[in-house]
């Protein structure tokens, strides 16, 4: 396991994410900033970010910072964050491919005793189950035993020069408990609000609570908080996941309407609700005519 001055560190993806961490960073230690887009990097080797997420000030001071769009120059890197975006796709689900990628560009810098940590915005579950097999496919090398793995979700607010990246607190975690530490020291060199390491979601399986018919409760529904905009909300798709593991869900939000939750529902997810011979009574015309069965 490295130690913590040890860490040499890439930022996958110089977006409104990525770019203000690789300059916090590129104050203190080297870092080499990433992106395919080879029009952004010239910019930003210009002193310009068109997302306006730093200044031309802040961006002289990360003096340790170096950008390119050529990914050989990762291979002298051994942590790697990836800050890639997860946009919504025609179905509202996340679009994937980003990660995938920025997935497959690891893997070919990767080195034993490496670590990668994710911070793109991602339901639970899809950096192991969707980023680490791609990994290890292509550097050949052994999940938890090569290398290791962390998550950090990004808190940013883009566009609120209120709330910058080192002054929200910040949520770590790791694969192992040496890995957890290690990434939780290192987000500590920037973020001055402090850190909060997290333990696995995998909370309920090493406590034996059983999955099958427990009562979950999901505080928060809306896109964002103190938001009444469920429209892009991915709460959605955790209530659905729970239900398909036969659980019982509640969902408890002060700003959604109760209309406009079933609607984003939808009548295939309120049927799960419902023993096996039951009635929709649709009396707010929320659903299309074909998915209820009465209507006023």
């Amino acid at each position: 396991m490295k130690n913590l001055k040890d860490l040499k560190l890439a930022i996958i993806g110089l977006g409104y994410v990525g770019l203000p961490l690789a300059v916090e960073f590129g104050r203190k230690r080297p870092v080499v900033g990433f992106d395919i887009n080879s029009k952004r990097i010239e910019d930003l080797k210009q002193g310009k970010d068109v997302t306006r997420e730093t200044t031309k000030e802040k961006l002289k001071a990360a003096v340790h910072l170096k950008y390119t769009d050529n990914p050989q120059e990762l291979k002298s890197c051994n942590c790697f964050i990836v800050t890639v975006p997860t946009p919504i796709d025609n179905h509202k689900r996340p679009d994937l491919t980003m990660l995938r990628q920025a997935s497959e560009t690891v893997g070919k810098s990767l080195k034993k005793g490496d670590f990668v940590v994710y911070e793109s915005t991602v339901y639970p579950g899809v950096t192991e189950e969707e980023c680490v097999p791609i990994i290890e496919q292509i550097s050949g090398l052994k999940f938890n035993q090569d290398f290791f793995w962390g998550y950090s979700p990004e808190r940013i607010n883009p566009g609120d020069p209120s709330h910058r990246i080192t002054e929200i607190k910040k949520i770590t975690s790791g694969s192992t408990p040496e890995s957890a530490e290690l990434i939780d020291a290192l987000y500590k060199e920037i973020i001055t609000a402090g850190t909060h390491k997290a333990e696995s979601i995998r909370a309920m399986v090493k406590n034996k609570i059983r999955i099958e018919e427990s009562k979950v409760l999901i505080l928060g529904l809306d896109f964002k908080e103190n938001c009444p905009d469920i429209r892009n909300t991915r709460v959605v798709d955790i209530v659905r996941d729970f239900q398909d593991l036969n659980c019982h869900v509640d969902v408890y939000d002060l700003w959604v309407s109760e209309e406009d939750a079933l609607k984003e529902l939808g009548a295939a997810a309120i049927r799960t609700l419902g023993k096996s011979q039951h009635i929709l009574y649709d009396l707010k015309y929320v659903l299309p005519p074909e998915f209820s069965d009465i209507r006023l």
